[in-house]
């Protein structure tokens, strides 16, 4: 019976041993508050990651119009003002016509053309006559500072 008692007291004290010596190594991967450190930094390191690009691919999309709306469009007189000055600088052909960006006054998603400002705004649906107005007018100059003339009023 003694030889049970003993017997039975050393398996006790070696399981204890092993089971702080589990509960150390347990502690000391895991830290004392349970949570573990070499887990921690790379969850925090995806997390700030993810914040990181969500931050890219916003910043990306505003600049790119991703976050406008597709459905604003410029108006007629601008985009007669547009188009015309693009007519000038490609050199008034009479029979170039182009689609202006950002205009689209019948909202199907398409640029519409530089005709359709023109009979839009001016109410012109002959091409000459658009050309007429656009590219054979003259542009008025305007002065230079030192061109003006001032004028005193005496009294």
């Amino acid at each position: 019976m003694k030889h049970n008692v003993a017997r039975r007291a050393a398996v006790k004290a070696i399981a204890n041993h092993h089971k702080n010596f589990i509960n150390t190594k347990i502690n000391i991967i895991l830290g004392e508050n349970g949570m573990s450190k070499g887990v921690s930094l790379p969850i925090n390191m995806i997390i700030i990651l993810a914040i990181a690009v969500i931050v890219l691919l916003s910043v990306v999309a505003f600049y790119t119009g991703g976050l406008t709306s597709s459905t604003t469009s410029i108006s007629d007189a601008d985009a007669w003002n547009r188009g015309c000055g693009i007519w000038k600088l490609r050199g008034c052909n009479e029979t170039d016509d182009f689609q202006i960006s950002g205009y689209d006054f019948d909202g199907d998603g398409t640029a519409d053309k530089l005709s359709d400002a023109c009979r839009n705004y001016l109410g012109y649906t002959d091409r000459s006559e658009c050309h007429r107005v656009c590219c054979e007018t003259e542009i008025p100059r305007i002065p230079r500072p030192e061109e003006t003339t001032t004028t005193t009023v005496s009294e």
